[in-house]
């Protein structure tokens, strides 16, 4: 048979090949000089007892007998001597021929060995060489698959193809039947010598020269304290083996499992080495120091680096640990036979730098087969891009739902205010109709008992019907603001007269209620641009709040330029039922009041306070509301940008102030 390189195999010694064992050759050897030597003593021994010269010479009988006796007696011994010399030389003959062939069949098993390079091709040529060089015809041999791990029957000799199904193998494990998979769990030559201990196989009655019940011999062949695959023997029962055999056939499985496993690294070398060249990820090997030994050229480019520049660098030149900044260091990463995953800077020949997600791994180096670092990495820059640019994505979704979710939050609120609103401006306006209905009503039917009744009713009339005209009035001007087609009329005046008209309007009210009133107003003009009417509005809405919402004490007006010269500020206080915490922010929003239920004691529809700050936006200017919370008081800050008024305002504020 000839190998790859066409060189064919040293052809066998001529000597017969042994089919017989050692001690059965003992046997026969000894039986067959021994039947000679007999054979030869009695045909001696009858010529010298019939022809001996004293039976010519009268020597007497029985003096010829004991000659006779004892020259027979000296020849037997002398062929006994003779035929066990004989023996020794041939034994010995046969004794250095079986070395021959043994050592013949080691010198074919291990040149078989090292020029195959296909298992099938080594598994059958094996089996071939031990086969002619033992003497023993009936091989079989077992395999894990590559792919799957399953032990499965992969080759035979000398066995008819039905014997395969027999020979199949059951699972590796304590309680195997198969011989085979009981030395490939127990890692130690089994051999069944005894009749019954081997399977009931079938197959050896239809093989000559095998015959029933042979001797099993299954030889594991390992590798690092593992079965890789079992070599299997059948020995005629007749003929049996000797220890020398037994030794051959161990040597030969375990240079059978040598020879495998050089296959298999030879494979996944060429493997690696495809891979170093084709693949398009970053693959170096490292050695025990750390220097690059082989890199791809998929890592040339990556790294900007010439063609075989990279071979002998220290890998720390051109890779640190993200995060750490540490130069990378794999032999200290992981130990011998593990893998980690890491995450590297890579620094290219120009000075930049692109994150690397890298797979370190204990290997053979290919080439000296030395222990190694296996890199294998790839650039996740343009990952990192996308993967920001969703992280981006998201949290603006995440913002965007964030502002949905509280657009529907205040689209919930401004519902559930809408529709309070309606529910109190429908009580608001039954409220005071009731009452001018009422009273008209006495006053048509001549009810009133006297004059002062009379007035008593036609106030009472008024007064619902003012209530009346500003809830109206506040919801004309809340269509208009959201039609935008509120006007003003903004021109740099002081202030004074328009605080003191509002503070005039409210002054009876307040009276009324038993509260104490007080306006306190600079000499000086406060000038800033505004428009005195809607002025007028913001202060009666913020004064009519303080004295409604006020049920004893105080409520004071002030206004002031502030220092500097820059603000006019008007300040509103009260000691009344002040705001709690909680309702404040809302205090703007349309249709917020701090009391909302059906039964509130104050009347008002809750857009008062939304129309002012509205207004006084227009007019450039802010206004706060503060409370410490309930029954605390209130403070409202109006501030404005302050303005000169010139001579002529001032003078006419001075008139309007004597006046009033």
């Amino acid at each position: 048979m000839a190998g790859p390189t066409g060189r064919r195999n040293p052809p066998l010694s001529p000597l017969p090949p042994p089919t017989e064992s050692r001690e059965e050759l003992r046997r026969r050897l000894a039986r067959q000089y021994a039947f000679g030597g007999l054979f030869l003593a009695s045909v001696l021994g009858y010529s010298a007892y019939h022809l001996t010269p004293g039976q010519a010479l009268g020597v007497p009988p029985e003096v010829r007998d004991h000659a006779a006796t004892a020259f027979g007696t000296l020849v037997f011994a002398a062929s006994i001597l003779l035929g066990l010399l004989a023996f020794r030389r041939r034994f010995a003959e046969l004794e250095r021929v079986r070395n021959l062939r043994a050592q013949l069949t080691i010198y074919r098993v291990g040149e078989a060995l090292e020029r195959l390079d296909r298992e099938e091709e080594l598994v059958r040529c094996a089996l071939g060489v031990i086969a002619e060089g033992t003497g023993l015809a009936h091989w079989a041999i077992y395999r894990h698959g590559e792919e799957d791990e399953e032990f499965r029957l992969v080759a035979t000799r000398g066995l008819p193809e039905e014997a395969n199904a027999e020979l199949k193998p059951d699972a590796i494990g304590s309680d195997a039947r198969s011989p085979a998979s009981r030395a490939a769990w127990l890692l130690e030559t089994i051999v069944l010598r005894e009749r019954g201990s081997a399977p009931p196989y079938a197959f050896p009655r239809t093989i000559e020269g095998l015959g029933p019940d042979p001797i099993v011999i299954s030889v594991p062949l390992t590798d690092r304290e593992r079965a890789v695959g079992v070599l299997q023997c059948f020995v005629p029962r007749r003929r049996g083996f000797d220890p020398d055999q037994l030794a051959l056939i161990r040597w030969t499985a375990s240079q059978l499992a040598v020879g495998l496993k050089r296959l298999h690294m030879e494979r996944r070398n060429r493997m690696l080495a495809s891979y170093l060249r084709s693949s398009a990820e970053l693959v170096l090997v490292l050695d025990a120091t750390g220097h690059v030994a082989e890199a791809n050229e998929a890592a040339e480019k990556s790294l900007l680096a010439p063609a075989g520049s990279l071979r002998g660098r220290p890998v720390s030149t051109f890779a640190v640990e993200e995060g750490s900044g540490r130069p990378f260091a794999p032999a200290e990463t992981i130990r011998d036979g593990g893998t980690e995953r890491i995450v590297l800077t890579m620094r290219r020949s120009d000075g930049s730098v692109f994150p690397c997600e890298a797979t370190v791994a204990s290997i053979a180096h290919p080439a000296t087969g030395v222990a190694a670092r296996l890199v294998v990495g790839r650039d996740i820059a343009d990952r990192r891009e996308r993967e920001e640019a969703l992280r981006r994505h998201s949290e603006e979704l995440g913002a965007l739902n964030a502002q949905l979710h509280a657009a529907n939050g205040r689209l919930a609120e401004a519902q559930r205010s809408q529709q309070a609103f309606l529910a109190n401006t429908s009580h608001e306006l039954r409220t005071p109709l009731n009452g001018v209905i009422g009273f008209a009503t006495l006053l048509e039917q001549g009810n009133a008992e006297s004059g002062e009744e009379v007035r008593d009713f036609a106030r009472s009339i008024r007064e619902s019907s003012e209530h009346l005209l500003s809830l109206l009035n506040d919801i004309l001007d809340l269509a208009k603001m959201e039609a935008g087609r509120v006007d003003l009329r903004l021109a740099p005046d002081d202030a004074r007269p328009s605080i003191r008209a509002a503070a005039e309007s409210v002054r009876a009210q307040a009276s009324d209620r038993g509260l104490t009133f007080t306006v306190d107003l600079p000499e000086e003009p406060l000038g800033f641009a505004h428009d005195p009417a809607r002025l007028r509005q913001v202060l009666l809405n913020v004064l009519g709040n303080a004295v409604k919402f006020t049920d004893r004490g105080t409520v004071t007006l002030r206004a002031r330029r502030e220092e500097g010269g820059n603000e006019i500020v008007i300040l509103v206080t009260d000691t009344g039922v002040g705001i709690p915490l909680e309702r404040q922010p809302r205090l703007f929003t349309k249709f917020a009041q701090v009391d909302g239920s059906y039964a509130k004691r104050r009347a008002g529809a809750g857009l008062g306070l939304m129309i002012s700050k509205d207004l006084v936006e227009r007019m450039g200017g802010s206004i706060d509301v503060e409370s410490d919370g309930p029954n605390r008081g209130t403070r409202v800050r109006l501030a404005f940008p302050a303005c000169d008024v010139g001579p002529l305002g001032a003078a006419v504020s001075a008139l309007a102030g004597g006046a009033s």
